[in-house]
């Protein structure tokens, strides 16, 4: 599965169901990037980095969240 057909199906999913509102995400040993959480939950990156912004955590895309 290559980049474009992945998020194709994650804008077809994210389109199809209803959204997720996630108040506590355990990442484990293993760290996530801001994208990768993005992609993780069908969202936008840049909505990812607003939403830690208005927590008080100041994040960019390729930096990890632990």
């Amino acid at each position: 599965m290559n980049k474009a057909s992945h998020k194709a199906m994650c804008v077809e999913a994210a389109k199809t169901t209803s959204p997720i509102c996630v108040d506590t995400l355990e990442v484990g040993k293993d760290r996530l990037s801001c994208k990768k959480l993005a992609q993780k939950l069908a969202s936008n990156d840049s909505d990812i980095i607003k939403d830690l912004f208005k927590k008080g955590i100041a994040n960019i895309v390729n930096l990890t969240l632990d």
